[in-house]
């Protein structure tokens, strides 16, 4: 696990190296801005499994599950309130795992499949199915398809549509 982590600072040191973004091309801009938008969202999908998996460990010694929060943003400094939202949004993607196999890939951000995760939460706890023609799972893991604002989609909402409408 190390040695990767180590690879991905060493391709991110050599970003560092580029010269300035300045004189770049309308296109390339965008290029630039979605795919790095995409790898940023990959490295939240892992950020959401690894605070899960801490949570496990965490919660099986019998210490609370606010203590991960604290043992995640204090390894970099980091924001103790992202934390938390790490961890509970890797308790609501076990309601729509399919999310956060979307969200690992890179194929919604981090703040979509929360939202994604909220409505099929919402929706499990009231045992609402899908409708006529939603029989799949789709982005959201659950008997009805949201779209990335939340809001059950006109149709199957899948991995490719929600890239499509965010230019990709």
């Amino acid at each position: 696990m190390d040695l990767l982590l180590d690879e991905l600072h060493d391709v991110l040191d050599r970003f560092g190296g580029l010269p300035a973004w300045e004189g770049m091309s309308v296109e390339s801009a965008r290029r630039a801005s979605g795919r790095l938008g995409s790898a940023k969202a990959r490295i939240d999908g892992v950020l959401v499994s690894v605070a899960s998996a801490l949570r496990s460990a965490v919660t099986s010694t019998g210490v609370s599950v606010a203590e991960v929060s604290s043992i995640m943003s204090g390894e970099f400094g980091g924001d103790r309130r992202d934390a938390q939202a790490l961890v509970t949004l890797g308790e609501q993607l076990q309601q729509a795992p399919a999310t956060g196999s979307v969200l690992s890939s890179g194929g919604v951000s981090r703040d979509q499949a929360g939202v994604i995760a909220r409505g099929v939460g919402g929706v499990a706890g009231h045992g609402v199915a899908g409708g006529p023609g939603r029989g799949g799972a789709g982005v959201a893991g659950g008997g009805t398809d949201f779209d990335v604002d939340g809001s059950a989609a006109a149709g199957d909402a899948d991995a490719g549509s929600v890239r499509g409408r965010r230019g990709r």
